[in-house]
């Protein structure tokens, strides 16, 4: 029986191994682990719990091709076995950015726990926007930003970018570039 600190510990490796990932395998994702997916993502938190968002599934390779060809940063949906788009209210760009940031983060980790992976690409100036409301049939005034990509690792992809900072470099304590207190 693992102890309560192996779990923990467990647990820190699972999130701190979240990857974004641009390379798919092929192979679909079972249905109801993707509604797992996106129940995780319906109860994600939100600013004064608006819920500013609508999730669109797009699992049609020609549709997810064409959201790829909408962005620059979103070339990898073409690969991907499904993708989620994030569709907010438009209402509050401060709150609303924030919560999509959360949502997303939220749908990575969901996918993660079914070895699915996930890679964000972004439809965030104007014209791209436009080109994924047109296709998908968003209104006018929605804000449309954030693509999630699912799908299985390649097993060829890359290992990214590498390490981190030195923790010392990056976190501070009490004030900035505070030390770390003594043990």
């Amino acid at each position: 029986m693992a102890t309560i600190e192996t779990r923990q510990d467990e647990m820190i490796e699972f999130l701190r191994t979240l990857r974004q990932v641009r390379q798919f395998a092929p192979g679909e994702i079972p249905d109801d682990q993707l509604r797992a997916i996106l129940n995780v993502g319906r109860w994600s938190g939100s600013a004064s719990n608006k819920q500013p968002w609508q999730l669109i599934v797009v699992r049609d390779h020609d549709t997810l091709q064409r959201l790829a060809d909408a962005s620059q940063t979103a070339k990898h949906v073409a690969g991907a076995s499904a993708a989620i788009v994030i569709v907010l209210d438009g209402a509050s760009k401060t709150t609303e950015t924030f919560d999509e940031g959360r949502l997303t983060e939220r749908l990575m980790l969901a996918a993660k726990v079914f070895g699915i992976v996930a890679g964000v690409g972004w439809a965030g100036d104007a014209d791209h926007a436009r080109q994924v409301r047109s296709l998908l049939g968003i209104p006018e005034g929605k804000t449309v930003r954030a693509i999630v990509a699912l799908g299985y690792p390649a097993t060829s992809a890359p290992g990214g970018h590498g390490g981190r900072k030195p923790f010392d470099e990056v976190v501070a304590f009490g004030h900035y570039n505070g030390s770390a207190p003594r043990e």
